[in-house]
């Protein structure tokens, strides 16, 4: 069943935001706010785990808001969907609802869609001509992984002890880390297929399976999946000379 909403003829009720909802947005923000002037990081701290990220709407959540329209063109529930949702900092968040002539929502969905081009270029544009230069790229995002894993994961040394703070602790950097660094290895891999031993090629194979996985535990909050973790051996992809 639905949920039950209050809603006239002429205006719309606040829906609230799906839980799956709000981790695609983290997701897809990358850790950075969507204002094409700011992308302020959002988890700036990592040992005190302070952010300072916002779940925006681009047209008003309920009638009367900033940027609203009227209910014949979006609906109470179309209003809390994912396409209708941008990731700022507070700062940003509160400018555009403050100053809603200034910021349309045609300029603040024109962010969205721009922070989400740069990332696919980002993601899309890495090919080299050595493994030594591949490996440059790709090891910074294997080391923040690992540091993440590390410091804040499951078998981290202070998982037993923070208990459900340190869970809640580590869902966060699997939002704002650990997914869109996935993303950007996997992406770096498959343009640079070439240069992959036939280990390496299987072991990328079991790596795209262990990032489905994760995913849709932490993203769709489906455990139903086998959860593969990560193949050890993804971490030394590239690694050796051209010649080995």
């Amino acid at each position: 069943m639905g949920e039950v909403l209050e809603v006239t003829e002429c205006s719309v009720a606040r829906v609230s935001i799906k839980e799956n909802t709000k981790r695609r947005i983290f997701a897809e923000s990358a850790g950075y706010c969507a204002r094409t002037a700011c992308h302020l990081p959002l988890f700036p701290d990592d040992v005190n785990d302070i952010h300072f990220a916002e779940l925006a709407h681009i047209i008003a959540a309920s009638t009367g808001g900033p940027r609203d329209v009227d209910p014949s063109v979006m609906n109470a529930i179309e209003r809390s969907e994912a396409d209708n949702l941008v990731l700022l900092c507070a700062n940003c968040h509160s400018i555009i609802d403050k100053d809603e002539k200034t910021y349309p929502a045609e300029k603040v969905l024109s962010w969205k869609r721009n922070h989400r081009n740069s990332l696919d270029a980002a993601f899309g544009t890495r090919k080299f001509e050595t493994r030594k230069a591949a490996r440059a790229s790709f090891v910074k995002y294997c080391e923040r992984n690992a540091a993440s894993f590390r410091l804040h994961g499951p078998e981290s040394a202070d998982a037993a002890a923070l208990g459900n703070s340190r869970a809640a602790r580590w869902q966060r950097h699997v939002l704002s880390v650990i997914i869109p660094n996935n993303r950007s290895m996997l992406h770096l891999a498959e343009m640079n297929r070439e240069l992959l031993t036939e280990h390496e090629g299987d072991t990328l194979g079991e790596f795209t399976v262990h990032v489905q996985d994760l995913e849709m535990r932490h993203l769709w909050n489906d455990w139903t999946t086998g959860g593969l973790r990560f193949p050890g051996d993804f971490a030394k992809l590239f690694e050796g000379d051209d010649d080995d």
